[in-house]
């Protein structure tokens, strides 16, 4: 029986949740949407959790270009949003077991400018994804707006994270929570969620 193919939206760093796909996969379709949604959504939103919870950093775009195709929306840079990011990222996993094996390869990416929110996702996916070693052909097809809510109602398999004594285990975050806490096994608790 041939599995069905499913095309996926380019988030920013998306939840774990929407990697599971990837596995046993021989390609990932990416979802060209002709209209970037009114509630992006995952799209420039990363979910992570620090010391005092559950955290959402949302990448600013230029308002001008909210209405255009997904590829034709531009990021804003009046906030100096990487530092910011960069900041972030260290402070929730600066004590995780394999930040320090990742976190300059992820300096270097959102460090750069990029004119399109497309472009800089597809540049975090394809860093994701060689962190995850999953090595895939990206094909990109143009069609209709998915929405986001079906990776709010999947159920989360508990795994290693820093703040847990704090906070209790924090699902529905972004892969790289999974990443920095994890590490190499990673890929391995993706494919348990598969199961």
């Amino acid at each position: 029986m041939e599995k069905v193919k499913q095309m996926l939206p380019l988030y920013c760093a998306g939840p774990i949740h929407s990697f599971v796909p990837f596995i046993e996969q021989k390609e990932i379709i990416l979802l060209d949407e002709l209209k970037f949604p009114s509630h992006a959504g995952f799209r420039n939103k990363i979910e992570f959790v620090g010391v005092s919870g559950k955290q959402t950093f949302s990448i600013p775009l230029q308002a001008s270009s909210r209405k255009a195709n997904y590829r034709m929306v531009e990021l804003s840079y009046q906030e100096h949003w990487q530092n910011q990011l960069l900041n972030a990222l260290r402070t929730s996993y600066g004590k995780s077991p394999f930040y320090e094996y990742y976190d300059y390869r992820f300096i270097e990416v959102i460090r750069r400018e990029y004119q399109y929110l497309w472009d800089f996702n597809f540049e975090l996916l394809n860093l994701i994804l060689k962190c995850l070693k999953i090595e895939l052909p990206i094909h990109i097809e143009q069609g209709e707006l998915i929405k986001d809510e079906m990776l709010s109602d999947v159920q989360s398999i508990p795994y290693y994270q820093v703040f847990a004594q704090e906070n209790g285990f924090v699902g529905g975050l972004s892969i790289l929570d999974l990443l920095f806490n994890e590490g190499v096994d990673a890929t391995l608790h993706l494919q348990s969620l598969k199961k």
